[in-house]
């Protein structure tokens, strides 16, 4: 799931990221990594080549529930809160940890 940011501060990053040079590609599918740089596939289907040094990638979240699943069974009472449960704002992880303190 993606992280939701605020339609006025959305708008204002993407501006800033095109004044920096930072060309956007929505929609693309990521072919693999060669030695070149990375295959992407457009949404028309095609195939193209980005040439690079390195590779970032900052495509989406998932969540990251590997220390809940280690722990699970070898304490008496554990709980999952923020990006264990699933990828979201800081707001979120705040109100599930006060939320399950308060229950404890």
């Amino acid at each position: 799931m993606a992280v939701k940011v605020l339609a006025g501060r959305r708008v204002f990053l993407i501006r800033r990221l095109e004044q920096k040079g930072v060309v956007l590609l929505p929609g693309v599918q990521y072919g693999g990594v060669v030695d070149e740089g990375l295959l992407i596939v457009t949404p028309d289907g095609k195939t193209r080549l980005l040439v690079a040094d390195n590779i970032v990638l900052a495509a989406g979240a998932v969540p990251c529930d590997d220390l809940y699943a280690r722990l699970l069974g070898t304490v008496k009472e554990l709980h999952r809160v923020g990006d264990c449960v699933q990828p979201r704002g800081i707001m979120a992880a705040i109100h599930e940890g006060n939320h399950v303190g308060r229950e404890i």
